[in-house]
């Protein structure tokens, strides 16, 4: 290269730099600037981070603990359905056994009126049946005197002796 064109370019580096370093150091200024808040954006950002790692944190044990929590509602849902039912069949039992006990109730109030009925028809019978029954009593006390009069060797009547056992049998 030649020397005018060494000047040249030596001056055209001096000038450049010159520039650059005028429009450098406004640049620089607003660069130390934007790397304060982007520092500043930074610590933020980990601020940010962190809280969301902890509500992330929190959020995990809260659905830990609804899920226990629902586990244990289904448990005790399904033991309510248990005792629901066995409510159910006490129910069940206990109005079979009110039924069965009007029924048990009803059959005694009729027995108690066939037991009344039978003692008053009875009662009537024994009645009407002292008057009929009498002369077989007298025949069998007659009879009971006779057979101990054998005994005692007393001659025996005959049962035509006796006025209602002519032509009968002798009981």
């Amino acid at each position: 290269m030649t020397t005018d064109n060494q000047a040249l370019l030596s001056a055209i580096r001096q000038i450049v730099s010159e520039s650059v370093s005028e429009a450098i150091v406004p640049l620089t200024g607003r660069i130390d600037v934007l790397t304060e808040r982007v520092d500043a954006l930074t610590e933020r950002v980990d601020a940010l981070t962190e809280r969301s790692q902890r509500m992330e944190a929190e959020q995990r044990d809260q659905r830990t603990l609804l899920n226990a929590m629902s586990t244990q509602a289904s448990s005790q849902s399904l033991h309510i359905m248990r005792i629901d039912s066995l409510i159910e069949t006490i129910d069940m039992r206990t109005n079979q056994m009110t039924s069965d006990l009007f029924d048990v109730s009803d059959r005694l109030r009729q027995v108690e009126d066939r037991v009344r009925d039978g003692f008053k028809v009875s009662s009537r019978i024994s009645r009407s049946h002292s008057a009929i029954f009498a002369p077989c009593a007298l025949l069998r006390i007659a009879r009971i005197k006779r057979s101990r009069r054998c005994m005692t060797s007393e001659p025996a009547s005959s049962s035509a002796s006796l006025p209602w056992k002519a032509g009968r049998r002798n009981y």
